[in-house]
């Protein structure tokens, strides 16, 4: 019972098993039963609440009923349903739920068949006639609960249970007295709930979809009382499990179905069934609770533009009207929607043209989507190509009406648009029609203080307006209260890495398909002016580093500067140095590499000529270096998933780890003198570094490249070797990898 998750089944929260004091610890629900709501206290209830309240049971049936292990209720009525108030309407949560055993409502309980567990007026002709339970016998009981709904009354009042029992088998029930101004569309449509033969009885899966076609179609947007289904709110006092449970990959990176390669988005449906978009592996799997193994059910089929393929998809959602996937397609700029019907083969664009990054879509089933390359967010009627700006779109910045880089987005029934601002380290609230954001979480900086969110990525708003975000390069998971100046931390926060209790950013390194193709002509991306100092020029460029969107880093080597170039830009910008050639702070000497280190937000670069590995921070303002490492002559840098600095030093022929402060370091490869033996590197220069810390190095003069796994005393010849040349088998003079 304790694992049972679901907005509309009232939740366990433990048990008394002493002799003689045994008790269950439910959830309290203060209205008290659906029962007493409509024929003890006789409330009158809207159409829309009756019909609200229909959907939410199905809701609840639909996910006992489709679980791993299915539980059927086997005593459903109105007694059996909780209520209470909602932001909107009521919120209504099915208890007792295969657990009737007690005979203590005697007066609304079969007693000319005691070990029956049902409850005569609410009770399927197939069970007084077999005593056999099924999920179809469960769909009769809710339709008898619908009809009180539908009538406020009770049914078969004053009758008793031979009377009752007769009915029941006859397939009659009692008429109704009550005039409840039922319209034509709504007789039919409670008149059809109710089946005397519960062998063509519907599923609540397709019970709940006609209850919402229904209240969509004579409501429109009054539906936003359905989020009773979708967005509730977490008691303030709420404390989470520490250690995580996994429940989708945990077998490494990888393409089997039991793996994942950089899960991005995700989308929970009713039934706990986990919709991944999996970056890397360009498809999106979805994982049903307790399954070991995940079913592709959008892409797949390697990386590309098709319409059966995807490209590092970012976001996807469910929409429930059309039962289709809704697909950010990133890198093939378009958001795209699959069927989920068994047979579908590829998918259909819906907006193109568009950096997607998030999406969320609203009660009335308009589309968000945030843009990264134009920083805004846009609402789509579906269909509509163009859409309307409701966050954003006033160039990168951090002014009030502007984001910079926005991620992931929430959007609440009052179509108030929640935007993680990563770039900004802050959750922006934007209220309908609003010229500016309000911030609501984080906005002091990047950091790990309870003020601050390092980089914000997915998030959760609840009805009383608390913000729940993932604070990405904190680990971290915070909780911060509608008009609150700080957050506090429910999971993670234990720092970087892989224990249960942990959360890390992973640095995924991609496959590349073995039988992938380049295009040969290739494209400039930086520089093509001729050589010279201009922000649109470079002069001898060495390492680069490319950034989540795709801003490229490089070590300009005779300017003495580190440039980065933003996608699309014509110009670059100067981000370290550039201050002419020297040893100052404020200066480098011939730089050959650096890296982004997303943790503290800054470079780190190889100033060779300076014989120093120093850090700069990449916030505005800044205006010199400090130096990590002095005393080495560095050309190469990479860096780990624990924050380990990997630096090749080319005048002793070795590579070293280090932890950031550490000034000494740790001999990962070479060391032995310059040479060619198996122990041994000549003027090594670029490295990479694997998750399993297997560092590989471009040994230049020797002409290969040696594979070190760790702890290993001798490299592994993987790629040339054969002398210098320019064979198949050889490699001349090799340095990126």
């Amino acid at each position: 019972m304790d694992s049972i998750r679901c907005p509309n089944i009232v939740s366990f929260y433990g048990a008394c098993t002493k002799t003689g004091k045994y008790a269950l610890v439910m959830e309290y629900m203060s209205l008290g039963s659906l029962y007493k709501i409509l024929h003890e206290d006789n409330r009158v209830l809207t159409w829309l609440e009756r019909l609200s309240v229909a959907f939410q049971t199905a809701s609840g049936i639909n996910y006992l009923h489709q679980l791993p292990e299915p539980i059927l209720h086997r005593d459903i009525k109105s007694l059996n349903v909780l209520m209470e108030r909602a932001y909107e309407g009521y919120t209504a949560k099915v208890c007792d739920f295969g657990l009737a055993r007690t005979r203590d409502e005697t007066t609304r309980q079969t007693t000319s068949n005691p070990s029956l567990v049902c409850t005569l007026k609410w009770t399927a002709p197939e069970i007084l006639l077999a005593g056999h339970h099924t999920d179809k016998t469960d769909i009769y009981s809710l339709g008898i609960v619908y009809w009180e709904l539908a009538t406020s009354e009770i049914p078969y009042d004053g009758l008793s249970d031979g009377v009752i029992r007769a009915f029941v088998l006859a397939g009659d029930r009692a008429s109704t007295t009550t005039a409840v101004g039922i319209t034509k569309a709504k007789k039919k449509t409670h008149s059809s709930k109710v089946q005397n033969d519960t062998t063509t009885a519907a599923t609540a899966n397709a019970v709940k979809t006609g209850f919402f076609s229904i209240m969509k179609k004579f409501f429109g947007v009054k539906t936003s009382i359905l989020a009773a289904e979708v967005i509730f709110n977490i008691p303030a006092d709420a404390r989470w499990v520490q250690n995580g449970v996994t429940v989708a990959g945990g077998h490494g990176g990888g393409n089997a179905t039991n793996q994942l390669y950089w899960p991005s988005g995700l989308f929970v449906d009713d039934d706990q069934t986990i919709v991944i978009a999996d970056y890397y592996n360009h498809r999106i799997i979805q994982w049903k609770k307790g399954d070991t193994n995940g079913q592709v059910v959008a892409g797949g089929n390697g990386r590309g533009n098709q319409l059966d393929q995807l490209n590092e998809p970012t976001d996807v959602l469910i929409d429930k009207e059309t039962d289709s996937l809704i697909i950010c397609d990133r890198d093939n700029r378009r958001v795209v929607r699959w069927s989920r019907r068994s047979g579908t083969t590829q998918g259909e664009i819906l907006i193109d043209n568009i950096r997607c990054l998030g999406l969320a879509m609203d009660d009335q089933r308009y589309l968000y989507i945030s843009d990264t390359d134009k920083d805004e967010v846009k609402r789509y009627q579906i269909g509509d190509k163009n859409g309307t700006l409701v966050a954003g779109g006033n160039d990168k910045g951090a002014g009030l009406n502007q984001l910079n880089f926005p991620t992931y987005i929430f959007v609440d029934q009052q179509q108030t648009v929640y935007v993680s601002d990563w770039n900004n380290h802050r959750v922006m609230k934007w209220n309908n029609g609003a010229k500016e954001g309000i911030v609501v979480a984080g906005g002091q900086g990047q950091g790990k203080a309870r003020t601050q969110l390092s980089y914000p990525q997915g998030l959760f708003v609840d009805t009383l307006g608390t913000i729940y975000v993932a604070d990405s390069w904190s680990h971290r998971v915070m909780r911060w209260p509608k008009g609150a100046k700080q957050g506090t931390i429910i999971v993670g926060g234990n720092g970087y890495g892989v224990g249960a209790n942990q959360f890390r950013y992973l640095r995924v390194i991609p496959n590349i398909p073995v039988d992938a193709r380049w295009a040969q002509n290739a494209t400039t991306v930086a520089g093509g002016h001729g050589q010279g100092s201009a922000t649109n020029q470079l002069n001898q460029p060495f390492g680069i580093f490319v950034d989540d969107d795709q801003t490229i880093v490089i070590a300009d080597y005779y300017n003495h500067r580190i440039i980065q170039w933003k996608m699309g830009d014509a110009n670059g910008q100067v981000v370290a140095g550039g201050n002419g050639k020297g040893n100052r702070l404020d200066q480098l000497y011939r730089p050959t590499d650096m890296l982004i280190d997303k943790e503290t937000d800054s470079l780190i670069i190889c100033d060779r000529d300076n014989r120093r590995v120093v850090r700069w921070s990449r916030r505005n303002g800044t205006t010199q270096g400090e130096i990590l490492i002095d005393n080495v002559r560095c050309l190469g840098l990479a860096m780990d998933d624990q924050r380990y600095l990997y630096i090749s030093d080319t005048d002793k022929d070795e590579v070293k780890r280090y932890q950031i402060g550490d000034k000494n370091g740790t001999l990962v490869a070479g060391g032995n003198g310059k040479g060619a033996g198996l122990n041994q590197l000549n003027h090594p220069t670029y490295i990479f570094v694997d998750q399993q810390q297997t560092v590989y190095v471009s040994d230049y003069y020797n002409n290969h490249v040696t594979k070190w796994n760790k702890g290993a005393k001798e490299g592994i010849v993987v790629a040339g070797g054969q002398g210098q040349g320019n064979a198949l088998t050889q490699l001349y003079h090799p340095q990126g990898l």
